[in-house]
């Protein structure tokens, strides 16, 4: 069996950011990692950066916000 890599930089600072979401998991993926909350992908890590996916009921949130789409 082989090991998957713990998470470096701000991966692995994001599960200590969302813990009041509970349990989050870190995997490495598309050159990245991906976040997961009880094995549903949330969002990514990439390039420094953290991209979270919205839909119809925190959209208006990440609007106000004036947070661009991913790209």
């Amino acid at each position: 069996m082989t090991r998957t890599p713990a998470p470096a930089g701000l991966a692995a600072e994001l599960p200590e950011v969302f813990e009041r979401f509970g349990r989050i998991d870190v995997r490495r993926m598309f050159g990245g990692h991906g976040l997961f909350h009880e094995d549903r992908m949330f969002g990514l890590v990439a390039g420094g950066r953290v991209y979270l996916k919205n839909d119809g009921e925190n959209r208006p949130l990440v609007e106000q916000e004036r947070l661009g789409p991913f790209e």
